[in-house]
């Protein structure tokens, strides 16, 4: 009995996922947009010195914005470059080697992953916005960056890891990826 509740809170707590990855390029839009904005009005008061401010902070604004805007593409361009592989798609399913409640698990653990990277790819952007104010902010916005991305792409990394470790540890990853 808990065995079937577990797997139906699994499988709908993964497609509740699913719809909220279609929910987050419109979210980061929407805050790219706002950053936009609020950069226009950091331009208009760029005469007025303030601690992080002037030009420079109205210029980072409006770059991160786009980004932000743009962070669909900008993931892929990075998914491509890193992996050879563009797929932005959280519909992953376990392997055939996996059924029921196994499966479930695997799935959404994975799914939780890809949905995780996601937000930590927004939240560089968030974070390099900030460097205008605190120059060691670059360090954990990049880290965010190729964490996100890696986390997008968790099935291909660990592929990737499988492939190198070869052997029985390789054969593993693999069954389960």
């Amino acid at each position: 009995m808990d065995d079937v509740l577990s797997l139906e809170v699994l499988n709908n707590l993964s497609s509740e996922l699913t719809k909220f990855w279609d929910l987050l390029p419109v979210i980061s839009g929407f805050i790219g947009f706002c950053f936009c904005i609020a950069a226009l009005f950091l331009a208009a008061k760029s005469e007025t010195m303030y601690r992080g401010g002037g030009k420079g902070a109205a210029v980072l604004t409006f770059l991160c914005g786009l980004g932000l805007l743009n962070a669909r593409f900008f993931l892929g361009a990075m998914s491509e470059s890193i992996f050879s592989s563009s797929n932005l798609d959280i519909g992953y399913n376990a392997s055939d080697g996996y059924e029921g409640i196994h499966s479930a698990y695997i799935t959404f653990a994975v799914r939780a992953i890809m949905f995780t990277g996601f937000l930590a790819f927004l939240r560089a952007w968030w974070l390099l916005r900030q460097t205008t104010m605190d120059s060691r902010q670059i360090g954990p916005a990049v880290t965010h960056f190729i964490g996100g991305t890696a986390c997008v792409n968790f099935p291909t990394v660990m592929r990737l890891l499988g492939d190198s470790a070869g052997g029985q540890i390789g054969a593993i990853i693999n069954q389960v990826m």
